[in-house]
């Protein structure tokens, strides 16, 4: 190679090696959401003053005949309209709202699904009034986030809630002792106050071991 063509080549690398490097920046992915085993919870997301931003290897929850709470921990911050910030635990719960008509509970019918299932099992988020029935029979749920005031996990009576308008939860595993699913969510404004007309998106996954229950049709998920 003569020396002329030697030095274009050289001047030609640091501009191939920056467009490289470039062309790997944008081809970058995102980081993902997942949970296991040894990474139970993971959100991203949330809505108004409410942050959902939450990593943990331990999960705290509930299962029930009607609704899937997972505890999310507490937050401090000031709500709309107060003067002194308060500090209150943050709940997630996806939920069939009344009881199901075809007498089912909440894990027998997602049991049933998974079974029929060739992969993922997804539900389709809708927004329904907490009396009419979110049907999980036909891949519907209902999604709630917000504020616990009692220690029910319901977010029925709190002053924060914030429904999910739409979204999806796809569950990657259903078993009599493992609950394992991620999710994204559209959230609404708060239902109980009409100054707060927050909108948000919420988006995580949890890995939970069914515990044993000490009430009827509940579970403590792990």
């Amino acid at each position: 190679m003569t020396r002329p063509a030697q030095a274009l080549l050289l001047a030609a690398l640091p501009l191939a090696l920056l467009t490289a490097a470039c062309g790997d920046e944008e081809a970058a992915e995102p980081d993902t959401i997942a949970c296991s085993a040894s990474q139970r919870l993971e959100t991203r997301g949330g809505v108004g003053d409410v942050p959902g931003d939450l990593t943990q290897k331990t999960l705290s929850g509930l299962l029930t005949a009607r609704r899937i709470a997972i505890d999310m921990g507490e937050v401090t911050f000031t709500p709309q309209g107060a003067s002194e910030p308060v500090t209150r635990p943050r709940v997630l719960t996806f939920q069939t709202n009344t009881a199901n008509p075809e007498g089912r509970e909440l894990l027998e019918v997602l049991g049933l699904r998974a079974d029929q299932s060739d992969g993922d099992l997804s539900f389709q988020i809708v927004n329904q009034p907490d009396g009419a029935f979110c049907d999980v029979n036909n891949g519907q749920l209902c999604a709630r986030f917000g504020l616990e005031d009692t220690p029910n996990r319901e977010l029925t009576d709190d002053n924060i809630i914030h429904p999910a308008t739409s979204g999806t939860l796809t569950f990657t595993q259903v078993s009599s002792t493992v609950l394992a699913a991620s999710w994204d969510l559209d959230l609404g404004p708060n239902l109980a106050n009409e100054f707060d007309e927050s909108t948000g998106n919420l988006q995580g996954c949890f890995y939970a071991t069914i515990g044993a229950g000490t009430g009827e049709n509940t579970n403590p998920l792990q």
